[in-house]
């Protein structure tokens, strides 16, 4: 299956209410291979929530989440791991395994739990290192990295398992700007050269409409835009979402919009 050809997750009419409390409401979305989607609202809009449906962490009250057009919960397990990795805000602790064990942990939904790895997990491990620039640190125990170096080993583990899609929850949210930019350019450039899909969160908006095609803003639970970060990127458009005066300028060296707080 190429994934530039997979139809990847469509959303529809969801709804998530534990005990009738509105988290999510009414909320429809597609998500393609091929592209990035930056998810961005203030705290508390849903949008953790939202991965976690989509990762089937979580189930809906309501609506569907299908995935290559069925329902996402109908998937075998294992089959669906190996198509759709999700990496939470909160990570399992890893400290005192190398970087190459972790990134071959991610190759478990194909091999089970009492094979070794086989050439082809042990390419794709090598794969994974490769595309992220993990490869020099593979020996290292992941307790001695840098945040920047240790994100990129568990991006390179997401890889490593997944063939068309990959959800990551705030996967920036420890690293200072110049890492922040680096990991969105790094997965730029993995989505450009494998077709492959990504959700993220992120919480700088300057960023997500740099590296994003498409961004979803949240609040209150329910999608207020879905659009291209030239659409999203408006003053009315922010103001709404953050309930917060903002303004928009064109960037100098490439006129991307950047927004910012209006004083």
């Amino acid at each position: 299956m190429n994934a530039h050809s997979l139809t990847g997750f469509e959303v529809e009419n969801l709804e998530f209410r534990p005990n009738g409390r509105a988290i999510l409401s009414d909320l429809n979305a597609s998500f393609n291979c091929g592209r990035i989607y930056g998810i961005i609202g203030p705290n508390g809009a849903g949008k953790s929530t939202l991965m976690k449906l989509l990762a089937r962490h979580l189930r809906p009250t309501a609506g569907k989440v299908r995935f290559a057009g069925d329902d996402a919960n109908g998937w075998n397990g294992r089959a669906f791991a190996r198509e759709v990795a999700y990496l939470p805000q909160s990570l399992p602790t890893a400290e005192h395994q190398t970087v190459r064990e972790l990134v071959a942990l991610g190759r478990y939904p194909w091999h089970g739990p009492f094979r070794k790895l086989s050439t082809e997990d042990r390419n794709a491990v090598d794969t994974a290192l490769d595309e992220t620039g993990s490869r020099e640190h593979e020996n290292r125990l992941v307790g001695t990295l840098s945040g920047g170096e240790r994100q990129r080993a568990w991006i390179a583990m997401v890889l490593a398992q997944a063939r068309h899609f990959l959800l990551l929850d705030e996967p920036t949210s420890a690293l200072d700007l110049a890492h922040q930019a680096r990991i969105l350019a790094l997965l730029r450039d993995i989505v450009d050269r494998r077709g492959i899909g990504v959700a993220l969160i992120v919480h700088d908006l300057n960023i997500a409409a740099q590296f994003c095609d498409r961004i979803l803003a949240l609040r209150d639970g329910r999608l207020i835009a879905s659009d291209a970060p030239s659409q999203i990127m408006t003053p009315k458009v922010l103001t709404d979402l953050y309930d917060i005066p903002m303004e928009v300028f064109a960037h100098p060296a490439d006129g991307r919009p950047v927004g910012y707080i209006a004083s």
